[in-house]
């Protein structure tokens, strides 16, 4: 019997950025926090991206992601990663907007330069 039936997929853009992701996901401060965390800065950073900062309320909305509960867990663990910062609007101190961290656009910044160059450390699997 063979385990590979299909050759595998030649290099493309997406297995690039998934080798670029997987580089860093063991990183510190990415290691400490869990893929789930991760995947919501990545929303929260693309809703930054787009001019539109992401709410709390918003956030606890993600339920492909986890529990509300869980959720907001999360925030917190990216909070003390100093990943994300709360902010308010000047107009409503009751609304907590969710934006990435100078530290945390710094990083992303990396790994986009990364991406774009083509230089990265492939990660190994199973270590």
């Amino acid at each position: 019997m063979k385990h590979l039936e299909t050759p595998p997929p030649k290099e493309n853009s997406l297995f690039h950025f998934f080798k670029v992701l997987h580089s860093y996901e063991a990183k510190q401060p990415f290691a400490g926090i869990g893929i789930d965390a991760m995947k919501l800065l990545e929303h929260i950073a693309l809703q930054h991206a787009a001019g539109q900062p992401m709410t709390v309320s918003q956030a606890m909305k993600l339920t492909s992601i986890a529990s509300p509960s869980s959720i907001h867990k999360k925030i917190e663990k990216l909070r003390g990663a100093d990943l994300i910062h709360h902010q308010f609007s000047t107009t409503n101190r009751r609304t907590k907007y969710l934006t990435p961290s100078a530290y945390a656009l710094r990083l992303l910044g990396e790994m986009n330069h990364k991406l774009q160059n083509g230089n990265f450390e492939s990660p190994r699997l199973g270590s």
